[in-house]
């Protein structure tokens, strides 16, 4: 992303530090780099030569035209012949020549000797902050190099500049503040969090979108307006325009920056309208225990609700109790992590039994569980009833949990078939930042329920909130469509396949619209080429239905429910397989592990009132038709019905 003054120079200024390394190093230079950029520097290194241009010319011309060279020493880089003609036209130059050791480093000779009597920073024999002080400090000192003519005429960076912003940095944060572009009393400020540039090790993959989430849900509570983290994601590592991203999302202002551990992030609040960058904070600590990170977490929260209105009320502290250090590590990893599910599960387990008194570690395991119980890996019912257990002993010890209030959501609506209890859960999860598969399940309700106005006026918000969410766009459609709007619900479906081409939920509720409510095979084939195998197998299926052949689709309902049990194929998915190819003997046996199971049982009210309003009538049509039959039918059909009474007895709307 293009900010302000955060660029790679790409031409010949004379207000920029040159960056000597070796490409080998580039994960090591790059966190380095972003930790000038972070401080106001600007930085060229040679990924930033325009294509076409003579490199040795341009590259010349930018080590002629930078205030201080430096020289990132590795065994790589005193290996490479460019790196060692760089330094040497640089000393030929006069440019003041900084030598920063990033590893032990056997020198050559003859490096050593250009190197003698100039700084030299030994980046692993110092802390952090030690290392950042020094490093801005000798930045600060050109004036007392010796120079040539040309670059005694140069903008010099101000020693003191780079003292103050050391003294701040040891306290804890490196602050730069611009106030101009503040917003306006009368406009109220919408805040996009852009994805952390994540520049830490691989094992520490996961900490960008943790430390977002942890600043986003204090945000949230601040009552600043926020655009959902699934639409902010999109631009994650973009290199678009700043305005144009903000345009996109709607939001008038921006934050951005990089993570490379725990207590060492660097933020940047962005006017959307200027894409100037108006305030930073670079923030370098160690991090021993969980008290100094939600320190660190807090204050950065506190400080861009400060700059974003007077008279707005402060950020509350997420939380008074501060778990394990390592406890939270493990949470943060099941959270964000790219693990399967059980090693997610084990990881909070373990999380669990260092600090049992960690309410997350309970109510991420909570919403894991009643996932795998979703889609059936889990027996549903016993699922649904663990993740009920583990979010109520989660909120127990942190009751503004919004996973937790998503997964007993979930369990209401799946379970106790309560849709007004599950979406009042929902609205509290949402509140207090809900996961976006929250915002499906809620809308999934609603659907159940048959609260389609309710639901809508749900979506709209949604919408604005996320406006690159194709779920969002999906959802309103699917409510239209329900309200008889067919028009304005195709829009809908339209786009949200445009806006999020790659999802299967979309790909297969637009390929249902297309089939059954366009009455359009054609258009919908068309979606079947993102399908997987099975289910381009099933979509194939339900097209030969639509013209009359139902051989297709009872083959796929076979091959899924033989040698299968309702812990590997949902059950309630079935059973309507089952009822659309005829076989009313198979649709009343999945029924009824349905029931016992607790599997999707709020879509049968929306699959007999909606799909097939002429549902008893079919079943009392194939009753009839075979009189040998008849009666052995009937008695299925009545004992159907009574199975059918119980459960839509106990939905509450």
């Amino acid at each position: 992303m293009r900010m302000g003054t955060w660029q790679y120079v790409n031409g010949t200024p004379d207000n920029h530090v040159f960056v000597s390394y070796a490409h080998a190093d580039s994960r090591l230079v790059l966190r380095e780099i972003e930790t000038l950029k972070t401080n106001g520097i600007d930085v060229y290194y040679d990924d930033g030569i325009t294509p076409g241009s003579e490199w040795s010319e341009q590259l010349a011309g930018a080590i002629k035209n930078s205030h201080h060279f430096i020289y990132f020493i590795t065994p790589n880089s005193v290996a490479s012949e460019n790196c060692r003609r760089e330094l040497n036209f640089a000393i030929a130059e006069n440019i003041p020549v900084l030598a920063v050791h990033l590893e032990e480093t056997e020198v050559p000779d003859g490096i050593r000797l250009n190197l003698d009597n100039r700084q030299a920073l030994k980046k692993y024999e110092l802390t952090e902050i030690e290392f950042q002080s020094r490093l801005f400090e000798s930045l600060g000192e050109s004036a007392t190099r010796p120079v040539s003519v040309k670059t005694s005429q140069k903008r010099h960076l101000n020693r003191l500049t780079y003292l103050s912003l050391f003294l701040i940095t040891a306290a804890l944060t490196v602050t730069w503040f611009q106030r101009s572009s503040i917003p306006a009393d009368n406009v109220e400020p919408v805040l996009a969090l852009i994805p952390l540039r994540n520049l830490s090790d691989d094992t520490d993959e996961y900490l960008g979108e943790a430390v977002v989430e942890e600043i986003s849900t204090r945000l949230s509570l601040s009552g600043l307006k926020m655009i959902a983290a699934r639409s902010s994601r999109i631009f994650r590592n973009s290199d678009a325009d700043a305005r144009d991203i903000a345009a996109q999302l709607g939001a008038t202002h921006l934050v951005d920056g990089s993570v490379t551990g725990a207590g060492r992030i660097s933020l940047n609040l962005i006017d959307g309208a200027s894409g100037t960058t108006i305030w930073r904070n670079a923030y370098s600590e160690d991090v021993t225990s969980s008290a100094q990170a939600f320190a660190l977490y807090d204050g950065a929260a506190h400080a861009i609700v400060d700059q974003l209105g007077a008279g707005r009320s402060r950020t509350p502290t997420m939380s008074v109790y501060e778990p394990d250090i390592a406890a939270y590590t493990l949470v943060q990893r099941a959270v964000h992590g790219s693990q399967p599910v059980p090693e997610s599960i084990s990881l909070l387990d373990r999380a669990i039994e260092i600090d049992p008194q960690y309410a997350e570690a309970y109510a991420e395991k909570a919403r894991l569980i009643s996932f795998l119980a979703e889609v059936s890996i889990v027996r549903p019912i016993e699922g649904f009833e663990q993740a009920r257990s583990l979010a109520l002993k989660a909120l127990e010890l942190n009751p503004v949990l919004a996973r937790a209030y998503g997964t007993l959501g979930a369990v209401y609506d799946r379970v106790d078939l309560d849709f007004r209890k599950a979406i009042d859960a929902y609205t509290e999860a949402t509140r207090l930042g809900a996961l976006p598969k929250h915002l499906d399940f809620k809308q999934d309700t609603y659907l159940q329920a048959g609260l389609y106005e309710e639901g809508l006026a749900f979506t709209s918000e949604w919408e604005r909130t996320d406006p690159l969410n194709g779920h969002a766009s999906l959802y309103s459609g699917r409510f239209l469509n329900r309200m008889g709007d067919r028009e304005s619900a195709a829009k809908k479906y339209e786009k949200a396949l445009t806006l999020t081409p790659e999802d299967r939920l979309i790909h297969v509720q637009v390929f249902q619209f297309r089939l059954f409510r366009e009455n359009n095979p054609e258009r919908a084939r068309e979606v079947l080429q993102f399908f997987p195998p099975r289910l381009k197998a099933w979509g194939q299926a339900l097209i030969a239905l639509h013209q009359g052949d139902v051989a297709p689709l009872r083959r796929v309902g076979a091959e899924l429910a033989e040698g299968n049990s309702t812990s590997r194929v949902s059950s309630s998915f079935l059973r309507r397989l089952f009822f659309l190819t005829g076989d009313y003997e198979e649709h009343f046996r999945w029924f009824a592990i349905s029931v016992q199971d607790r599997d999707g049982l709020g879509w049968m009210l929306d699959f007999t009132n909606y799909q097939h309003p002429d549902y008893w009538e079919r079943l009392n049509a194939w009753a009839l038709a075979n009189p040998g039959l008849t009666r052995e039918r009937l008695a299925l059909i009545t004992e159907h019905r009574s199975l059918f009474d119980q459960v839509t007895e106990k939905m509450v709307l």
